[in-house]
């Protein structure tokens, strides 16, 4: 099946990245009157070079980008990071947040792999959400978070006890790295507006906007694709 076939069947509202950003950026003038030159983007999106290579982040960048995902996506900074972030948003401007896993398009395997610039052979996408896939494939428990500090592996093993608990949803889904992808995506936007909401403080004076959606990588030479899922406003009390 076409790769764009496979992405219209598994994400019906899923477009270009280009054309996504050109409306989200018309959408946060107009519906919330940011002013990108008055702003700052977290980017809590995963860490792949895929994704932090594309120019959706630069276009909504601002004044800058401010780092706040690590693997999957997931807002691992935790409270300290979004602290952070929220002393570094403009006087009287906007943080907007850009969230949400990617996952490739391929071809040759469906969802989950992608051929990379420079590779021969294809690549799992997004390697944390399937190495997590592959685990539970094998096993029902998730590693222990002493082994995580033993192994080096925090973050990894943080993202893996948060799916595992949805792991009989996951594994007995007709598409499973569909499944495990709709899912990081609930957990991401959960942990960032509970995340959001416990440092507030922090953005007096300032509007946030949470931008969230599933990347979706394409073969190489292709545009990607943004499945865009939430623009919305956090109310702060």
């Amino acid at each position: 099946m076409l790769w764009k076939n496979l992405i219209t069947q598994h994400f019906p509202d899923a477009r270009p990245s280009g054309q996504v950003v050109e409306e989200i950026q018309q959408k946060l003038k107009h519906e919330y009157q940011v002013d990108l030159q008055h702003s700052l983007l977290g980017d809590c999106r995963c860490v792949d070079d895929l994704v932090r290579s594309d120019q959706m982040a630069e276009r909504l960048a601002g004044v800058g980008i401010f780092s706040l995902g690590g693997l999957a996506g997931f807002p691992v900074t935790g409270k300290t990071g979004f602290l952070a972030f929220g002393d570094h948003v403009p006087d009287r401007g906007s943080a907007v947040i850009l969230y949400g896993p990617h996952v490739g398009v391929s071809e040759l395997n469906g969802l989950g792999m992608v051929r990379r610039l420079g590779h021969l052979d294809e690549t799992s996408c997004c390697g944390s959400l399937i190495g997590i896939l592959n685990r539970m494939q094998q096993t029902d428990q998730p590693r222990s978070t002493a082994k995580a500090a033993q192994s080096f592996d925090m973050q990894q093993v943080f993202i893996e006890r948060q799916l595992f608990k949805h792991r009989k949803a996951i594994i007995n889904s007709e598409n499973p790295v569909l499944k495990i992808t709709e899912i990081a995506y609930k957990l991401s936007r959960r942990q960032i507006s509970h995340i959001v909401r416990a440092t507030g403080k922090r953005f007096r004076g300032k509007q946030i906007i949470l931008v969230g959606g599933i990347y979706i990588n394409t073969k190489h030479g292709e545009e990607d694709w943004f499945d865009l899922r939430h623009c919305d406003q956090i109310p702060l009390r």
